[in-house]
């Protein structure tokens, strides 16, 4: 289970806040959080130049994966201590293999110090996005008939048990079978639907996001799912 909070948060009225946001993944992420950032909090708006920041927008970019995302990250801290026009750095990146708090601790030494005049907020998926994306109940049907969901189910059944505790699988470490266990539930949801990380377009609808946040408030489930909701919700002062 892993639900951690930032430091520096402010509390409060509601104010209005302006993001500068790294994802890991140089596909999924780059899709999926625009989607589900407004479903957050709707007074959001994607802005694409930094020059277009204004109050409640996100600035997004790719980190291209690990261990390019260092540097990203690196770039992102000199870039809103040069501007000046953010509040907030979200930095969005899965556990793999690491437990959540070390690859928070990691994120966190990353970042402690280096902003001037804003705060930063880290979100670690885990131990990956599919394993958030794995929580929609209604996705997974309780008469599957996808002859490879049905193994799947019968070594971990990601529709009763939490999708953090998800084990490796065979040849495939735990990401790689979150990854393969949701493109057959998918597939087996809605004949023709097609999961890939280039296009994840059938996770990044409102209705499914909405069975993913209905099962961590139920269930307590993908606790790192919470943290998302946590760094993206109306900030008060």
């Amino acid at each position: 289970m892993c639900n951690l909070s930032t430091t520096r948060c402010i509390t409060g009225r509601e104010r209005k806040v302006r993001y500068y946001i790294v994802v890991e993944g140089a596909a999924s992420e780059k899709k999926v959080y625009p989607k589900w950032i407004p479903l957050v909090n709707a007074n959001l708006v994607q802005i694409y130049d930094l020059a277009d920041t204004r109050d409640n927008s996100f600035y997004l970019v790719s980190g291209d994966g690990y261990p390019n995302y260092l540097g990203i990250i690196e770039n992102a801290i000199a870039d809103m201590n040069s501007c000046g026009n953010f509040d907030c750095l979200v930095v969005g990146v899965d556990s793999e293999d690491m437990s959540c708090k070390a690859k928070y601790d990691e994120i966190k030494e990353l970042l402690d110090g280096k902003l001037h005049n804003a705060q930063y907020k880290i979100i670690v998926q885990h131990f990956c996005l599919e394993t958030w994306a794995l929580g929609n109940r209604q996705a997974c049907r309780k008469n599957a008939q996808d002859a490879v969901l049905l193994e799947y189910k019968r070594f971990f059944d990601v529709r009763t048990s939490d999708t953090e505790l998800l084990p490796p699988y065979k040849d495939m470490n735990r990401a790689q079978f979150a990854f393969r266990y949701l493109r057959a539930m998918l597939r087996d949801w809605y004949p023709g639907a097609l999961y890939v990380k280039s296009r994840p377009d059938a996770i990044t609808e409102g209705s499914y996001f909405s069975q993913i946040k209905k099962r961590f408030e139920e269930t307590r489930h993908i606790q790192s799912f919470g943290a998302l909701l946590g760094a993206f919700k109306a900030v008060k002062e």
